[in-house]
């Protein structure tokens, strides 16, 4: 290409044409036809493609491409063409629409956009339809039924309350150990065609199996053989309910009566008795497939779920239908009566749920939310005995629990790799509602009730797996199928749970059966006797038997374990409270919260327990919320990080990984702990009672009787001491200790000693100094150091009596020697060494000359003990050179902090 620097020169010529401003405005827009050689026939061709333009934009086109294809299908038309992406099928099927409409006589092209949005916000609002005679007689009588039966459940929950939490943590503990023995039983083929739908009978004898062909099988437990075939429909069947009270005895209904229904995928719904292999009445009604039937409690109605976007009641007596219940906008797959039978679950393919109450037809809850509900399609619920819980499984292979009393999730956890085809949460035979008396030991005490106790779901993953009801831990997976298993069920008596698989590219139709292992634990029963504590009235009061029965030790782990464990935990959160500079009342109340979640949680990780530490956290997280000491929740985490790695110089910040593995451990436990804790986050704390207490003997200013007793306060929560006595009874132990630590006596009040004075009970102040004795000498958090013999403490050497106290001498006696007056070595180092605050204690030279115990004197006497005055002064000043020491590490992995 040639520079522009040696081309030739040429001199620019006079621009000609016409400028855009000058041209003239043409309103005609007719077009000529016979002009430019332009045809009639292409010109109308023209104006018709125009038209169909604007036409097809009129259209509504789905944009997801299974629509598109399903769409495409029923049009006739191929699915996809070579070569031909999702934009150009859609684009294919806009076209084909197009000219549909057209060859309809082009009605829908009057239809505009503002029409259509209109419509849609019509189609938005909720609507009510007048309901007849029918309808309104079934109401009531739901409603007569229903009320009793929830004044029922509600006594009976009050009942169970009443139960020892240690009787459930057994009970729970054995429940898990039967459901962990269950192992395949047996399996058998059925019918020529897949399996789709199976549910057993109420007196766990009888199976019945629908497949893909239409047939309505019983097969006989356990040895699965056949025992009748019915044959009514026509395409799969896609549910099964049995009537309430069937193939019971004691229920009073007849064989030939209705004792179970079907829902098939033409349409009908049919109702069967055990000795005729016809229907006994055919329910019809819905437009599309039949997808799950339910029947009432009562057993005179019977809902049916179907792909025509509705719900629907019907008579069982009469054959008819008394409600058609809109609501979803996709298909309803599943339908659920809680036990009153005041309240209907429905949900379907728009992931969305809805709880109805049949009594008068409004909508109590609807399950879905931003980040609460589901992202995928509906295929299961079922309801919790309890009544007010509700469980939802989706084609994202999630289980999440709704409760209608909070309207919103309560919980959640992944069940299945795959879709969830089913969920079936355990009502067993000892419900009370069905009439079975209450559960009762051998000496007639009342027993936790199976009914409740776990959940069983079926995925797509081949597997069904059991969990636990209490904390959705996983207990068993079964597997063995070779397909997708879209259907499973239990026996009422918890011996059997049923399976049912849809395969994937090979056939298996067989029936698998899963039952309890023959060497199980025998039944449970509630310790009787003086093994039984008895329930207090404060629920986090607790005897030393269950307090040596927590979960932890159910589950496995050693009570000295247990009880280190419980020590570093709250000394981790001394350690992250002094890095924050929190007040000791906080860190209390975060020890106390600790203490209380591992009465009802395990710490054994390996049987789905939690971590200390995070606990420790979490505590320390939720107390910093509870006494408003307005702590960011970065700085908490930033300190429980260094806590935790043991360095705090460690940077630690919103870009390290730590600090996100913190936080979502923080923020995810606190609802765990809250739900333990039945939000019950009122703490009493001892050093307000001690200071209250220490102002009515009037020794408040004796400083190192207050600051032994301020560390006996400090040191009882990383015992197990706030389970076992209240604030006041810890305070007032707190005072004991200290008089006999500093070796003082407290002086008489108007001729009582000093604990009658304050109302402190002698045994719980005992518990106290003896419980804090074992931890002195054995110290869990120094696993180096030997144990020592601990001193007797008693008492009368902590009083001073009236008579003694005008000499100015004590009684004589050393409260810290042993009874045969023995001297004792006494180890400073592990033994309470000085008053600490948040881990910290002040020490000087005066502080360890009052602290040291006195020593046996050559000729057998012992020293006289130092006597309190009212309202003295500290007996000895500290000296110049006195400074705050570091309290020295209690263990080499207790994680403190160097700074």
């Amino acid at each position: 290409m040639m520079h522009p620097s040696r081309q030739a020169r040429v001199d620019d010529e006079p621009m000609s044409g016409i400028a855009l401003e000058d041209l003239p405005e043409d309103h005609d827009y007719h077009i000529p036809t016979n002009i430019a050689g332009a045809s009639s026939e292409k010109a109308s061709a023209i104006l018709d493609q125009l038209n169909r333009k604007r036409l097809a934009a009129t259209i509504a086109v789905p944009t997801d491409d299974g629509r598109v294809r399903a769409k495409l299908r029923e049009m006739g038309e191929p699915i996809t063409l070579f070569g031909e992406g999702p934009g150009d099928r859609r684009d294919r099927l806009r076209e084909l629409m197009t000219i549909q409409v057209e060859q309809a006589g082009g009605e829908a092209a009057d239809v505009t956009m503002e029409d259509a949005e209109e419509d849609e916000d019509e189609a938005e609002e909720e609507f009510y339809s007048r309901g007849g005679p029918a309808l309104l007689e079934a109401r009531i009588n739901i409603a007569k039924y229903s009320l009793p039966r929830a004044k029922q459940r509600t006594a009976f929950q009050r009942l169970e309350c009443k139960i020892p939490l240690r009787s459930q943590v057994k009970f729970r503990k054995h429940m898990k150990e039967r459901l962990a023995a269950f192992e395949l039983q047996g399996s058998q083929i059925v019918g020529e065609r897949n399996i789709s739908m199976t549910r057993m009978s109420p007196n766990s004898e009888l199976v019945a199996v629908g497949n893909w062909g239409g047939q309505v099988k019983l097969l006989g437990v356990p040895n699965l053989d056949e025992k009748m075939t019915y044959r009514g429909h026509t395409n799969k069947i896609s549910g099964i309910s049995w009537f309430p009270g069937a193939t019971l005895p004691e229920s009073g209904v007849s064989s030939d009566a209705v004792n179970f229904a079907s829902g098939g995928a033409e349409g009908l719904i049919n109702l069967w008795s055990l000795n005729q292999d016809t229907p006994l009445a055919t329910l019809q009604g819905h437009s599309q497939r039949v997808c799950r039937v339910e029947f009432h409690p009562s057993g005179r109605y019977l809902a049916s779920a179907s792909e025509d976007t509705s719900w629907r009641l019907w008579d069982v007596e009469t054959s008819k239908e008394l409600l058609l219940q809109e609501g979803h906008s996709r298909g309803v797959y599943a339908v659920s009566f809680n036990n009153d039978g005041s309240l209907i679950a429905s949900a379907g393919l728009d992931s969305i749920g809805r709880i109805w109450d049949v009594r008068s037809g409004r909508t109590v809850m609807i399950l879905d939310g931003h980040q609460d509900g589901h992202i995928k399609p509906i295929y299961a619920l079922d309801w919790s005995a309890d009544g007010h819980r509700v469980l939802t499984g989706s084609a994202d292979g999630w289980i999440k629990c709704w409760d209608i009393r909070k309207v919103q999730r309560t919980g959640g956890f992944g069940a299945h790799s795959s879709a969830i085809s089913d969920v079936r949460w355990f009502k067993g035979l000892d419900d009370p509602l069905d009439g079975m008396p209450l559960p009762l030991d051998d000496k007639g005490v009342q027993t936790p009730k199976k009914t409740g106790t776990f959940v069983v779901s079926a995925g797509f993953d081949h597997n069904v797996k059991v969990f636990s009801a209490d904390d959705w831990s996983i207990i068993q997976t079964l597997s063995g199928h070779t397909g997708p298993v879209t259907s499973a069920d239990y026996s009422r008596d918890g011996r059997w749970i049923n399976r049912r698989p849809r395969p994937l590219g090979n056939r298996d139709r067989r029936r698998r059966r899963r039952r309890q292992g023959r060497h199980t634990p025998a039944a449970a029963s509630a310790p009787s006797g003086s093994q039984t504590p008895l329930p207090g009235a404060n629920q986090w009061s607790f005897s030393p038997d269950e307090v040596l029965s927590t979960p932890s030790v159910l589950d496995g782990l050693s009570p000295e374990e247990e009880r280190l464990r419980r020590a570093k935990g709250v000394n981790f959160v001394y350690q992250a409270g002094v890095m924050l500079d929190l007040p000791q009342i906080t860190l209390w109340v975060a020890g106390v919260f600790f203490h209380r979640f591992y009465m009802r949680c395990s710490m054994v990780q390996e049987k789905g327990g939690i971590h200390h530490y995070n606990i420790a956290a979490t505590a320390l997280f939720l107390a910093n919320k509870v006494e408003e000491n307005c702590r960011k929740t970065k700085d908490i985490i930033i300190a429980v990080a260094k806590v935790a790695q043991k360095n705090a110089k460690l940077i630690i910040d919103e870009q390290s990984k730590e600090y996100w593995r913190w936080r979502d451990s923080i923020l995810t436990y606190e609802e765990v702990m809250l739900e333990q804790l039945t939000f019950d986050v009122m703490v009493d704390n001892p050093y307000r009672n001690l200071f209250e207490l220490l102002g009515k003997l009037d020794i408040v200013h004796n400083k190192h009787l207050r600051q032994a007793a301020w560390a006996f306060c400090n040191d009882a929560c990383l015992t197990a001491l706030p389970l076992l006595v209240d604030a006041r009874d810890v305070a007032v132990g707190a005072i004991f200790f200290a008089s006999a630590h500093t070796n003082q006596q407290i002086d008489d009040v108007r001729g009582e000693p000093w604990w009658r004075y304050l109302r402190g009970d002698e045994a719980r102040c005992a518990t106290a100094v003896e419980v804090m004795r074992q931890f002195y000498t054995e110290n869990p958090l120094r696993k180096q150091n030997p144990s020592l013999p601990s001193p007797a403490f008693h008492l009368e050497h902590t009083r001073r009596k009236g008579d003694a106290a005008s000499g100015g001498a004590g009684s004589g006696t050393d409260p810290l020697l042993s009874p045969n007056n023995a001297s004792t070595p006494w180890d400073r180092e592990s033994h309470s060494p000085a008053a600490r605050t948040n881990g910290d204690g002040s020490s000087g030279g005066a502080d360890r000359r009052l602290a040291d115990p006195p020593r046996s004197q050559p000729d057998g006497d012992t020293p006289r003990s130092t006597t309190v005055k009212r309202k003295e002064a500290d007996a000895e000043a500290l000296g110049d050179g006195g400074r705050s020491e570091k309290r020295p590490r209690m263990s080499e992995d207790e994680g403190e902090v160097e700074e």
